[in-house]
Protein backbone atom coordinates (compact mmCIF):
# COMPACT_ATOMS: atom_id res chain seq x y z
CA UNK A 1 0.00 0.00 0.00
CA UNK A 2 3.05 2.44 1.08
CA UNK A 3 4.55 2.07 -2.87
CA UNK A 4 1.20 2.82 -4.71
CA UNK A 5 0.26 6.29 -2.05
CA UNK A 6 2.86 8.39 -2.22
CA UNK A 7 2.28 12.18 -1.75
CA UNK A 8 3.03 14.99 -4.55
CA UNK A 9 3.47 17.26 -1.97
CA UNK A 10 2.33 16.98 1.82
CA UNK A 11 2.48 20.70 3.23
CA UNK A 12 1.60 20.44 6.89
CA UNK A 13 2.07 23.76 9.16
CA UNK A 14 3.56 23.69 12.12
CA UNK A 15 0.46 24.08 14.69
CA UNK A 16 -1.24 20.60 13.44
CA UNK A 17 -1.86 18.17 15.87
CA UNK A 18 -3.21 15.04 14.74
CA UNK A 19 -5.16 15.05 19.12
CA UNK A 20 -6.89 18.41 17.92
CA UNK A 21 -8.76 17.21 14.99
CA UNK A 22 -11.94 17.92 16.78
CA UNK A 23 -11.37 21.30 15.99
CA UNK A 24 -10.54 20.50 12.61
CA UNK A 25 -12.28 20.32 9.18
CA UNK A 26 -11.49 17.52 6.46
CA UNK A 27 -12.39 18.11 3.05
CA UNK A 28 -11.34 15.39 0.13
CA UNK A 29 -11.34 15.77 -3.64
CA UNK A 30 -11.44 12.43 -5.64
CA UNK A 31 -11.27 12.37 -9.27
CA UNK A 32 -10.25 10.32 -11.68
CA UNK A 33 -6.48 10.54 -11.20
CA UNK A 34 -6.28 12.85 -8.15
CA UNK A 35 -6.81 12.65 -4.28
CA UNK A 36 -6.31 15.74 -2.25
CA UNK A 37 -6.79 16.23 1.14
CA UNK A 38 -7.27 20.39 2.74
CA UNK A 39 -7.36 20.54 6.62
CA UNK A 40 -8.61 23.70 8.00
CA UNK A 41 -8.48 24.75 11.48
CA UNK A 42 -12.18 25.82 12.38
CA UNK A 43 -11.09 27.69 15.17
CA UNK A 44 -8.36 30.04 13.69
CA UNK A 45 -10.34 29.88 10.45
CA UNK A 46 -7.00 29.09 8.78
CA UNK A 47 -6.06 26.61 6.59
CA UNK A 48 -3.20 24.49 7.65
CA UNK A 49 -2.22 21.20 5.57
CA UNK A 50 -2.67 19.77 1.84
CA UNK A 51 -1.57 16.64 0.71
CA UNK A 52 -2.04 15.58 -2.74
CA UNK A 53 -1.49 11.61 -4.25
CA UNK A 54 -1.80 11.23 -7.88
CA UNK A 55 -0.76 8.79 -10.39
CA UNK A 56 -3.04 6.23 -10.53
CA UNK A 57 -6.97 5.43 -11.93
CA UNK A 58 -8.43 5.60 -8.61
CA UNK A 59 -11.85 5.29 -9.86
CA UNK A 60 -11.79 2.63 -12.74
CA UNK A 61 -8.43 0.39 -11.15
CA UNK A 62 -10.02 -2.09 -9.06
CA UNK A 63 -6.57 -2.87 -7.15
CA UNK A 64 -6.05 0.47 -6.26
CA UNK A 65 -9.54 1.61 -5.37
CA UNK A 66 -9.75 -1.14 -2.99
CA UNK A 67 -6.44 -0.44 -1.63
CA UNK A 68 -8.24 3.60 -0.88
CA UNK A 69 -10.66 2.78 1.97
CA UNK A 70 -7.36 1.59 4.59
CA UNK A 71 -4.84 4.15 2.90
CA UNK A 72 -7.24 6.72 4.30
CA UNK A 73 -7.65 5.21 7.84
CA UNK A 74 -4.01 5.48 8.29
CA UNK A 75 -3.66 8.51 7.38
CA UNK A 76 -1.50 10.06 10.26
CA UNK A 77 -4.70 12.26 11.32
CA UNK A 78 -7.47 10.55 10.11
CA UNK A 79 -7.25 7.41 12.33
CA UNK A 80 -8.79 9.76 15.32
CA UNK A 81 -10.44 12.25 13.21
CA UNK A 82 -12.87 14.17 15.11
CA UNK A 83 -13.79 16.81 13.32
CA UNK A 84 -16.56 16.85 10.58
CA UNK A 85 -15.57 16.01 7.19
CA UNK A 86 -16.95 16.58 3.32
CA UNK A 87 -16.26 14.58 -0.24
CA UNK A 88 -16.05 16.44 -3.38
CA UNK A 89 -16.21 14.36 -6.37
CA UNK A 90 -15.22 15.70 -9.69
CA UNK A 91 -17.60 14.79 -12.41
CA UNK A 92 -18.28 15.70 -16.30
CA UNK A 93 -21.49 14.82 -16.34
CA UNK A 94 -24.39 16.81 -14.35
CA UNK A 95 -26.89 19.23 -15.21
CA UNK A 96 -28.85 21.86 -13.38
CA UNK A 97 -32.40 22.27 -12.69
CA UNK A 98 -34.58 25.23 -11.49
CA UNK A 99 -35.99 24.54 -8.10
CA UNK A 100 -39.24 25.41 -9.20
CA UNK A 101 -39.40 22.55 -11.52
CA UNK A 102 -37.43 19.99 -9.42
CA UNK A 103 -38.93 16.58 -8.55
CA UNK A 104 -36.90 14.57 -6.37
CA UNK A 105 -38.76 11.28 -6.89
CA UNK A 106 -38.45 11.32 -10.35
CA UNK A 107 -35.02 12.88 -10.76
CA UNK A 108 -34.35 10.46 -13.99
CA UNK A 109 -36.89 12.76 -15.80
CA UNK A 110 -34.21 15.43 -16.11
CA UNK A 111 -30.96 13.59 -16.60
CA UNK A 112 -31.84 11.04 -19.00
CA UNK A 113 -31.50 13.59 -21.93
CA UNK A 114 -28.13 14.69 -20.15
CA UNK A 115 -26.28 11.62 -19.69
CA UNK A 116 -26.76 7.86 -19.43
CA UNK A 117 -26.92 6.17 -16.05
CA UNK A 118 -24.61 3.28 -15.62
CA UNK A 119 -25.09 0.19 -13.89
CA UNK A 120 -25.73 1.06 -9.83
CA UNK A 121 -25.43 4.38 -10.61
CA UNK A 122 -27.03 6.34 -8.33
CA UNK A 123 -28.68 10.12 -8.96
CA UNK A 124 -27.10 12.81 -6.36
CA UNK A 125 -28.31 16.42 -6.06
CA UNK A 126 -26.72 19.31 -4.42
CA UNK A 127 -28.89 22.42 -3.93
CA UNK A 128 -27.44 25.87 -4.81
CA UNK A 129 -29.16 28.06 -3.20
CA UNK A 130 -27.65 31.54 -4.95
CA UNK A 131 -29.61 30.60 -8.10
CA UNK A 132 -32.03 28.32 -6.61
CA UNK A 133 -31.42 25.30 -8.15
CA UNK A 134 -30.23 21.63 -8.06
CA UNK A 135 -27.46 20.28 -9.45
CA UNK A 136 -28.11 16.81 -10.97
CA UNK A 137 -25.14 13.89 -11.38
CA UNK A 138 -24.30 10.18 -11.33
CA UNK A 139 -22.14 8.53 -8.55
CA UNK A 140 -20.49 5.62 -9.03
CA UNK A 141 -21.50 3.20 -6.18
CA UNK A 142 -18.06 2.56 -5.15
CA UNK A 143 -17.55 6.27 -4.58
CA UNK A 144 -20.82 6.33 -2.25
CA UNK A 145 -19.53 3.48 -0.81
CA UNK A 146 -16.18 4.75 0.33
CA UNK A 147 -17.94 8.07 1.74
CA UNK A 148 -20.51 6.51 3.73
CA UNK A 149 -17.73 3.61 5.43
CA UNK A 150 -14.84 5.80 5.46
CA UNK A 151 -15.83 9.37 5.87
CA UNK A 152 -18.98 8.62 7.86
CA UNK A 153 -21.79 11.50 8.05
CA UNK A 154 -19.90 13.08 5.59
CA UNK A 155 -21.77 15.15 2.60
CA UNK A 156 -21.11 14.86 -0.72
CA UNK A 157 -20.69 16.81 -3.66
CA UNK A 158 -20.13 17.65 -7.06
CA UNK A 159 -17.14 19.96 -8.44
CA UNK A 160 -19.35 21.61 -10.92
CA UNK A 161 -21.67 22.42 -8.04
CA UNK A 162 -18.72 23.54 -5.75
CA UNK A 163 -16.98 25.77 -8.92
CA UNK A 164 -21.11 27.30 -9.32
CA UNK A 165 -21.45 28.22 -5.89
CA UNK A 166 -18.04 29.42 -4.51
CA UNK A 167 -17.40 31.48 -7.53
CA UNK A 168 -21.10 33.11 -6.57
CA UNK A 169 -20.49 33.18 -2.98
CA UNK A 170 -17.24 35.44 -3.63
CA UNK A 171 -18.11 37.60 -6.23
CA UNK A 172 -22.39 38.23 -5.12
CA UNK A 173 -21.24 41.71 -3.47
CA UNK A 174 -19.10 42.61 -6.14
CA UNK A 175 -21.17 44.36 -8.97
CA UNK A 176 -19.04 44.70 -12.10
CA UNK A 177 -18.99 44.00 -15.76
CA UNK A 178 -19.10 40.81 -17.57
CA UNK A 179 -17.02 38.01 -15.93
CA UNK A 180 -15.41 34.83 -17.49
CA UNK A 181 -14.45 32.15 -15.18
CA UNK A 182 -12.32 28.79 -16.95
CA UNK A 183 -11.57 26.05 -14.74
CA UNK A 184 -9.46 23.37 -16.31
CA UNK A 185 -9.37 19.50 -15.39
CA UNK A 186 -8.08 16.45 -16.40
CA UNK A 187 -9.51 16.61 -20.38
CA UNK A 188 -12.16 18.91 -18.72
CA UNK A 189 -12.72 22.38 -19.05
CA UNK A 190 -15.60 23.93 -16.81
CA UNK A 191 -17.19 27.65 -17.72
CA UNK A 192 -19.24 30.04 -15.98
CA UNK A 193 -19.95 33.45 -17.11
CA UNK A 194 -21.57 36.38 -14.66
CA UNK A 195 -23.71 39.25 -16.05
CA UNK A 196 -22.11 41.87 -12.88
CA UNK A 197 -23.03 39.81 -10.38
CA UNK A 198 -25.57 37.30 -11.60
CA UNK A 199 -25.34 34.07 -12.77
CA UNK A 200 -25.57 33.63 -16.39
CA UNK A 201 -24.29 30.63 -17.88
CA UNK A 202 -22.16 26.75 -16.63
CA UNK A 203 -21.11 24.50 -18.68
CA UNK A 204 -18.44 21.31 -18.90
CA UNK A 205 -16.60 20.62 -21.87
CA UNK A 206 -14.49 17.80 -23.17
CA UNK A 207 -11.48 18.86 -24.37
CA UNK A 208 -8.28 17.00 -26.22
CA UNK A 209 -5.90 19.82 -27.08
CA UNK A 210 -5.29 23.56 -26.41
CA UNK A 211 -6.96 24.69 -29.38
CA UNK A 212 -10.15 22.99 -28.14
CA UNK A 213 -9.92 24.92 -25.05
CA UNK A 214 -9.80 28.19 -27.19
CA UNK A 215 -12.68 26.59 -29.81
CA UNK A 216 -15.24 26.44 -26.33
CA UNK A 217 -13.97 29.75 -24.79
CA UNK A 218 -14.86 31.67 -28.08
CA UNK A 219 -18.13 29.50 -28.54
CA UNK A 220 -19.38 31.03 -25.04
CA UNK A 221 -18.67 34.35 -25.55
CA UNK A 222 -20.48 34.46 -29.23
CA UNK A 223 -23.29 32.63 -27.84
CA UNK A 224 -23.69 35.03 -24.71
CA UNK A 225 -22.58 38.31 -26.96
CA UNK A 226 -19.47 38.63 -24.46
CA UNK A 227 -16.52 41.31 -26.04
CA UNK A 228 -13.34 39.28 -24.98
CA UNK A 229 -11.85 43.25 -25.40
CA UNK A 230 -13.89 44.06 -22.70
CA UNK A 231 -14.56 40.70 -20.41
CA UNK A 232 -12.34 39.79 -17.25
CA UNK A 233 -11.19 35.99 -17.05
CA UNK A 234 -10.26 34.44 -14.35
CA UNK A 235 -8.45 30.89 -14.75
CA UNK A 236 -8.41 28.28 -12.04
CA UNK A 237 -6.77 24.83 -11.92
CA UNK A 238 -5.11 22.77 -14.27
CA UNK A 239 -2.81 25.88 -16.37
CA UNK A 240 0.14 27.30 -15.75
CA UNK A 241 1.04 31.25 -16.55
CA UNK A 242 4.48 29.49 -18.66
CA UNK A 243 2.15 27.08 -20.83
CA UNK A 244 1.49 27.46 -24.17
CA UNK A 245 -2.52 27.28 -23.38
CA UNK A 246 -1.94 30.53 -21.39
CA UNK A 247 0.24 32.31 -24.13
CA UNK A 248 -3.06 31.36 -26.61
CA UNK A 249 -5.88 32.50 -24.22
CA UNK A 250 -3.98 35.81 -24.25
CA UNK A 251 -3.82 35.90 -28.02
CA UNK A 252 -8.24 36.17 -27.88
CA UNK A 253 -8.78 37.51 -24.53
CA UNK A 254 -7.44 41.13 -22.96
CA UNK A 255 -8.01 40.92 -19.50
CA UNK A 256 -6.59 37.46 -18.34
CA UNK A 257 -5.87 36.52 -14.54
CA UNK A 258 -5.34 33.41 -11.89
CA UNK A 259 -7.94 33.13 -9.30
CA UNK A 260 -6.70 33.76 -5.75
CA UNK A 261 -7.51 32.02 -2.36
CA UNK A 262 -10.46 33.09 -0.55
CA UNK A 263 -9.83 36.60 1.26
CA UNK A 264 -12.13 35.25 3.62
CA UNK A 265 -9.59 32.47 5.72
CA UNK A 266 -6.09 32.86 7.09
CA UNK A 267 -3.50 30.51 5.23
CA UNK A 268 -0.87 29.17 6.71
CA UNK A 269 2.79 30.00 5.14
CA UNK A 270 3.11 26.34 3.29
CA UNK A 271 0.51 27.02 1.25
CA UNK A 272 2.41 29.97 -0.70
CA UNK A 273 4.03 26.31 -1.62
CA UNK A 274 0.76 25.49 -4.06
CA UNK A 275 -0.14 27.49 -6.50
CA UNK A 276 -3.55 29.33 -5.50
CA UNK A 277 -5.59 29.12 -8.84
CA UNK A 278 -4.79 25.02 -8.75
CA UNK A 279 -6.89 24.38 -5.23
CA UNK A 280 -8.76 27.79 -4.67
CA UNK A 281 -12.07 26.27 -6.05
CA UNK A 282 -12.05 23.21 -3.52
CA UNK A 283 -10.71 25.71 -1.13
CA UNK A 284 -13.97 27.94 -1.83
CA UNK A 285 -15.80 24.96 -0.21
CA UNK A 286 -16.44 26.77 2.91
CA UNK A 287 -17.63 29.62 1.21
CA UNK A 288 -20.61 27.74 -0.27
CA UNK A 289 -24.11 27.36 1.57
CA UNK A 290 -24.05 23.96 0.59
Amino acid sequence: MADLFIPDFDKTDPSFSAEKTEHYHLLCSLSQRMLVFVILDKTANRFIRITRFSGHDFLRGDDVFKEIPDFIRHLDYFGSFDGPADVVFETSKCTLVPEALFDSQNPEAYTKLSFNLQKDQTIMWDKIPEINAFNLYPLPPEVLKLAREVFQNAGIFSFPTVFIAGILSRYKNRPGGQRVFLNLRDGLMDIVALKGNRFEYFNTFDFKADTDVIYFLIFVFEQLGINPEEAELSLSGMIDHRSGLYELIQRYVRDVRFEKYPGNFNFSYVFSEVPAHQYCTLLNFHLCEL
